[in-house]
């Protein structure tokens, strides 16, 4: 990374062979190692890691109110989208969160292509029924398969609130 003192200077990153460029009035160029153009992009990068989530956040809260009426053959697919490989109680679990959610916007699940027996299809479906008179997941909104894809890190800003089968349970901090 390259930067001086003046203002409207350009901001140069390279790594391997060190890059100088001379901008006729600009003296006192100072010359990044790689560790620390390595150490400013990770730090660049975190930045906007927080920005998006808290970004990703606000919109959601935009979103329809918990509980509201989601179609049940559109439930039935975002379940099956987002826990069909999982255990009966898990996908009750599931479909309860994405109950309370209210809204199908942020869920992956909704927007997979898959092709599963009549019976699979049966099964979220009567897991999507029960969930309607549910509560494991104590009025997460939020879930994730953390034992395939960790904890992701929206997640440390939110209350645990279960954990059933492979599946983490979240709600917003201070959310009934």
């Amino acid at each position: 990374m390259h930067r001086d003192n003046k203002e409207n200077c350009k901001i140069t990153f390279s790594k391997g062979d060190t890059h100088l460029t001379h901008h006729e009035g600009f003296e006192d160029l100072e010359v990044l190692s790689d560790a620390e153009i390595d150490a400013v992009a990770e730090q660049i990068e975190a930045f906007f890691k927080g920005l998006l989530g808290a970004f990703v956040l606000a919109l959601l809260s935009f979103a329809t109110p918990a509980n509201a009426s989601i179609p049940d053959a559109d439930g039935i697919r975002a379940l099956m989208g987002e826990a069909r490989g999982e255990s009966y109680v898990c996908q009750v679990a599931t479909a309860e969160a994405i109950r309370n959610r209210g809204t199908l916007k942020g869920v992956y699940g909704f927007k997979a292509q898959f092709n599963e027996p009549a019976w699979v299809w049966k099964r979220a479906e009567k897991a999507w029924k029960e969930s309607a008179g549910t509560n494991y997941t104590n009025g997460a909104t939020f879930w994730e398969n953390t034992k395939a894809f960790g904890v992701p890190y929206w997640a440390k800003s939110m209350e645990q609130t279960a954990v059933v089968g492979s599946h983490t349970f979240w709600k917003k901090r201070g959310a009934k």
